[in-house]
């Protein structure tokens, strides 16, 4: 459609304004209908309007001033986030910014506000890398005007955006749908371990009655490296990606002489964010003693996999007394699980599982939609 190539145009003249928000914003009031956003509220294809300022009405038009917010405009953050974009739609007006977003105002006669912003994102990364600064990362104004995107006519800028929302919606309707699935998934999950004293053929047991509690040996901070041959799993990183490493010769002397956990046994983070799990499936890795640690539990009692999943409803009795939160061994031995027959059990867990397979099955397949998109997003946005 563009046999002769396109131009490739500043954002400075496409644009009638480009300007940031408030450099010193008012104080905040408890509520009313004059929001300050920040870049914390942008993302390329929504604006999600939690932990925001409120301002009274005069200093919201008096800062309202600087960036006249109106329908069309786009929003860039250029502080924190950078790159971040968003087409400001009515019905989410009025709003004001702060400075780490940039408001562009463009020229509507040549240009699709939909269209520029998918040029915007599609450079994201090469934003990230003109950022300034040490402490905090930031994008200048004048920067921002130099930018530069390619420049088709109305009609072929038209396309390229219906094509590319095709695969947004597609992407946007999997997140409603695995939302709603989580939703269903924590229904049932707290219905189906809601037990009562007294319920027929369920024991309530102690934790401890269950099994022992083990942890790995100490590892030591001189001990681990950023890269190696066995990953190395801390609080911050249990469940997630490693950052840190062990030789694999430390790791079979502390596999074969201290605690380490059997194929099946369900990790549990006890500081930090308690109760997140990993069930371990045999992978060479080593944890972080008293940080994560398990119960040896008895199978002919209960499942390990019914174990899990009581693991995420149960009511732990955590230490708040310092720095980081902690779930002590006493407290976790003392906790009480409730244990139905294991025709019961495996019931349970046969039901869970479906969900956790159906809702690990639509994030699959929502990956696979984003990466299509950001494929063809690339493909349709390269011009001679």
């Amino acid at each position: 459609m563009c046999p002769d190539g396109v131009p490739m145009v500043a954002l400075g003249e496409i644009c009638n304004k480009i300007t940031d928000g408030s450099h010193n914003p008012p104080a905040g009031i408890d509520y009313s209908s004059f929001r300050m956003i920040s870049s914390q509220n942008i993302f390329n294809d929504k604006l999600i309007l939690n932990d925001i300022r409120f301002l009274n009405e005069e200093d919201f038009w008096k800062e309202n001033r600087r960036t006249d917010v109106s329908q069309g405009d786009l929003l860039l953050t250029i502080v924190g986030a950078i790159g971040r974009c968003y087409v400001v739609k009515n019905e989410d007006l009025p709003f004001t910014c702060q400075r780490s977003v940039a408001v562009l105002k463009l020229h509507k006669t040549n240009v699709i506000p939909e269209y520029v912003h998918e040029c915007i994102v599609n450079i994201n990364s090469y934003l990230e890398t003109q950022a300034n600064g040490a402490a905090q990362k930031g994008l200048y104004l004048k920067q921002i005007a130099k930018i530069q995107i390619p420049l088709p006519p109305l009609s072929i800028q038209r396309r390229i955006v219906e094509i590319l929302d095709k695969f947004t919606s597609l992407v946007s309707s999997l997140d409603s749908e695995i939302a709603l699935r989580q939703k269903q998934y924590e229904y049932y999950r707290n219905k189906l371990l809601s037990f009562e004293e007294g319920d027929e053929g369920v024991e309530w047991k102690k934790l401890g009655d269950v099994g022992n509690v083990y942890m790995c040996k100490r590892i030591m901070k001189a001990q681990t490296d950023s890269e190696g041959e066995v990953p190395f799993f801390k609080i911050g990183t249990f469940g997630k990606e490693p950052d840190a490493y062990i030789s694999r010769e430390l790791f079979e002397t502390y596999k074969t002489n201290y605690n380490y956990p059997e194929v099946g046994d369900v990790l549990i983070s006890a500081a930090g964010t308690i109760g997140r799990t990993v069930v371990f499936d045999g992978t060479p890795s080593y944890f972080q003693d008293s940080n994560i640690v398990w119960i040896r539990n008895d199978e002919s009692l209960v499942y390990n996999s019914y174990l899990k999943y009581f693991y995420t409803v149960a009511e732990w009795d955590i230490d708040y007394g310092g720095v980081v939160a902690r779930l002590y061994n006493d407290k976790l031995k003392a906790t009480l699980i409730p244990i139905p027959p294991k025709s019961v059990q495996h019931s349970i867990v046969q039901t869970l599982d479906t969900f956790e397979s159906l809702i690990a099955n639509l994030k699959k397949e929502r990956k696979l939609r984003q990466k299509q998109y950001e494929y063809y997003r690339e493909k349709l946005l390269t011009f001679e």
